[in-house]
């Protein structure tokens, strides 16, 4: 949706969005493998570009610890990946929220604005999501939360075969601890879902670990990570 590219490489796959942060530019290692060829090919790719970019394997990598020390970084806290049937979606919270999912770009500007705002980014680095593209995917939603017409919480879900994920959980400050990042999480799963998806997945910072957990989901796995800045 960004005009981004996935290129392969021997040891890996090389994500590259259009977006211009460490977290949309990355290199995913593959399993069973040694990561040193992979990291050579992210790092060459990357560096002539001059992008920041992290790595993310889903066990530990000695080749990218060794890697990112070189440049003077450590590895971000885990990364979890959790799960939970969708059936056990919780019901909705009793909140001020009025939920919608966008059907415009003036939703998807509004879902910038919050998303970057809650992730304390500049709203230019996120601008590339806002167009046609974002729209036109069916299994590609975005939600958003409003108090008095203000979009104060949103979120993302991605239907893939049996699943569903979410992604880009965010509220703004002055409107957290009630229960908005739980209904916007919601209203993701039961909207992204349909009748061949029985599991939701997500990945959790540590802040949001809590949360998810509190609404029945179970880690599953790890992600390790490294963001590296542009050279």
């Amino acid at each position: 949706m960004c005009g981004g590219v996935v290129d392969e490489v021997s040891g890996g796959l090389l994500i590259t969005t259009g977006i211009s942060a460490a977290g949309f530019t990355q290199l995913h290692c593959g399993d069973g493998v040694d990561d040193t060829r992979a990291i050579a090919s992210a790092a060459t790719y990357f560096d002539r570009r001059r992008l920041g970019w992290r790595i993310i394997s889903e066990r530990p990598s000695p080749a990218a610890d060794a890697f990112a020390a070189r440049r003077g970084v450590a590895r971000e806290p885990l990364y979890p990946v959790m799960a939970m049937p969708v059936s056990g979606t919780p019901p909705p919270l009793e909140t001020p929220l009025a939920l919608t999912t966008a059907g415009d770009l003036a939703d998807l500007r509004a879902f910038v604005d919050c998303a970057a705002a809650g992730y304390r980014m500049d709203p230019a680095l996120l601008k590339p999501i806002a167009g046609e593209r974002a729209l036109a995917d069916d299994s590609l939603r975005f939600h958003l939360g409003r108090v008095d017409g203000r979009c104060v919480a949103v979120s993302v879900s991605v239907r893939h075969a049996q699943t569903v994920g979410v992604y880009f959980v965010a509220v703004r400050r002055g409107y957290r601890r009630r229960g908005f990042g739980a209904t916007i999480t919601g209203h993701a799963i039961r909207e992204g879902a349909d009748d061949n998806v029985d599991t939701a997945v997500l990945q959790a910072t540590s802040s949001g670990y809590p949360l998810y957990a509190g609404m029945g989901f179970a880690k599953i796995a790890d992600y390790h990570l490294w963001d590296l800045p542009a050279r």
